[in-house]
């Protein structure tokens, strides 16, 4: 996999060329963030009361707070899940923390990840405790289930930012990832 750099701990090249460096503005993040999670709860309530015929349920917090407490380290969780299954990231090059002024938990490959394995590996939470919660609570009828997916899907609007801003990057490229940062180094093989 190549060296670590002695300041950063983030292996920099690993046998390629810096060819882009992206950085991703936080207030851009946040700022789409909250209008994608404005559309976002405003078509589950149409979509629940129209499959449903029933009405939100305003005690619907209190019942799912400890998931949502806990969705935040597990979300990172399931990044370092797809780390190490798309990317082939080993467990103890993986960097977790939590950043206490934007207060968020983060994970971050020290290594490159293939464009495929990081995309799949920024979409796999927003997948597995959001999508896929949301649409069986809707098919069971279950409104704590589906919002539980539905605060999950929320929460993954800046890895959908992050996602769409990556877009362009070819796809024999590989992305590493900056952890205490919106910032990104495309990788071309040499």
């Amino acid at each position: 996999m190549g060296t670590l750099n002695d300041h950063t701990g983030v292996q920099e090249n690993n046998g390629g060329r810096i060819v882009k460096e992206i950085t991703i503005s936080k207030l851009a993040i946040n700022v789409f963030a909250v209008f994608a999670t404005l559309i976002i709860f405003a078509l589950f309530l149409a979509a629940w009361k129209m499959l449903w015929n029933m009405p939100y349920k305003r005690g619907i917090l209190k019942q799912t707070y400890l998931f949502i407490l806990l969705s935040f380290p597990v979300h990172e969780l399931i990044h370092a899940l797809g780390f190490w299954l798309f990317g082939n990231i080993p467990w103890s090059k993986i960097k977790f923390g939590f950043v206490p002024k934007l207060v968020a938990f983060y994970a971050n490959p020290l290594y490159p990840l293939s464009k495929t394995a990081y995309l799949w590996s920024g979409a796999l939470p927003g997948l597995t405790i959001g999508i896929v919660p949301l649409l069986l609570g809707f098919i069971i009828g279950s409104m704590p289930l589906s919002f539980i997916g539905l605060i999950s899907v929320m929460a993954s609007t800046g890895d959908l930012f992050v996602i769409w801003t990556l877009r362009g990057v070819a796809s024999n490229q590989s992305v590493l990832e900056h952890a205490d940062q919106c910032h990104f180094s495309i990788i071309e093989k040499s």
